[in-house]
């Protein structure tokens, strides 16, 4: 009795299968490379790291004690070890301020890390508009309005004097002072 051989599918699922299957081989290939000086000796994990992610722009420096990038930093950490919130006091923080965000979609209204640079913090709704909200008080100081709705996950990042996003169809960059596209 003879076996039959598993078919391969080449109509659109099948074709998605394979090039997603591909992508996932094209990543872990990559992500096998290692590296070493021309001297022979061996870099540090943290050296490794920073030259895989690359250089952040100049501005996050001085905002280190902020939160300059989504996820934190560019290594996307998610965390910072700066901050006196812990365990212990949690449980203790109240609101300071709220800001709300009108409209709707399928996936809510908002869907981003919020950025904190130089007192403001920086957030795009999934209408694609971008608002500058004071940190201390959450006041409005400014908002650039896309209105163009997107699946998201939307998001602002900030460098070299601009504040750069994207909506469903372009790229953008404004000015972090007023909101105006460069």
């Amino acid at each position: 009795m003879a076996t039959k051989a598993p078919r391969i599918r080449t109509g659109l699922l099948g074709r998605a299968t394979i090039v997603v299957a591909l992508f996932a081989l094209a990543i872990a290939v990559a992500g096998c490379g290692g590296s070493s000086s021309s001297k022979g000796t061996s870099t540090t994990a943290a050296q490794s790291k920073a030259s895989a992610v690359g250089n952040p722009p100049p501005e996050w420096a001085a905002n280190a004690d902020a939160w300059p990038a989504h996820n934190y930093d560019i290594s996307n950490t998610r965390a910072t070890s700066k901050a006196s919130i812990d365990s212990t006091n949690v449980s203790k923080l109240n609101v300071k301020w709220r800001f709300a965000l009108k409209g709707a979609s399928v996936f809510g209204i908002f869907s981003s890390t919020p950025i904190v640079l130089n007192g403001t913090v920086y957030l795009q709704d999934l209408n694609s508009n971008v608002y500058a909200l004071d940190r201390d008080t959450g006041a409005l100081k400014w908002k650039h309005a896309f209105n163009e709705p997107s699946i998201g996950p939307n998001g602002v990042s900030f460098g070299y004097g601009r504040l750069y996003g994207a909506t469903e169809t372009s790229t953008f960059a404004l000015d972090p002072a007023n909101g105006h596209v460069l």
